[in-house]
């Protein structure tokens, strides 16, 4: 009898996750997959993006738009999120006075930061979440990386690298919650 409860302890611990996945996380890789940098979506009403995310299709919208689609997401599924926005003081060709506009996840207490328009989440080194604010601070230190949230832009680590540096500078506008 003691073996077959210890058996069946045993199969129902090999059975059970070790850790689940963070909630709302696939969410927001379906959505950072299924946009591309552009605009030729933009004028598609909320709705209407959503509708076409959830046939599978790619829409062509900017960073805003994907921002905003993701914490639709999140609200839907009962999760606090917020659009961020900074602007910075680049002066590389192309990226002069750069502005850019994320989004942020309330999760363990604090703000996580993802940027659906570039497909990365940035984290500390050992996996935490930063918010917008702790990115911009620990830049300049370059003790984080990035977990890739959608593997579909062709864009380099250090294109995107020379964008953050020219767009991620003063905090110009967190939505409320």
């Amino acid at each position: 009898m003691k073996l077959v409860l210890l058996l069946g302890a045993v199969l129902l611990t090999a059975c059970t996750p070790v850790e689940e996945a963070i909630p709302g996380d696939s969410a927001l890789s379906y959505i950072a997959e299924h946009t591309e940098h552009g605009f030729d979506d933009a004028n598609l009403t909320w709705e209407a993006m959503e509708a076409r995310l959830d046939r599978g299709e790619t829409i062509s919208i900017a960073c805003g738009h994907v921002s905003m689609l993701g914490v639709r997401k999140m609200k839907e599924l009962g999760i606090k999120a917020r659009r961020v926005s900074t602007r910075g003081f680049g002066t590389e060709p192309g990226n002069e006075g750069a502005s850019h506009t994320l989004m942020e996840v309330w999760r363990n207490d604090h703000w996580e930061l993802y940027d659906l328009d570039l497909n990365r989440r940035p984290v500390y080194s050992d996996g935490r979440g930063m918010s917008l604010q702790e990115f911009s601070d620990v830049r300049k230190t370059g003790e984080f990386r990035y977990e890739i949230l959608a593997d579909d832009t062709g864009i380099s680590d250090g294109e995107v690298e020379r964008f953050y540096d020219a767009a991620i500078g003063v905090i110009v506008a967190e939505e409320p919650i």
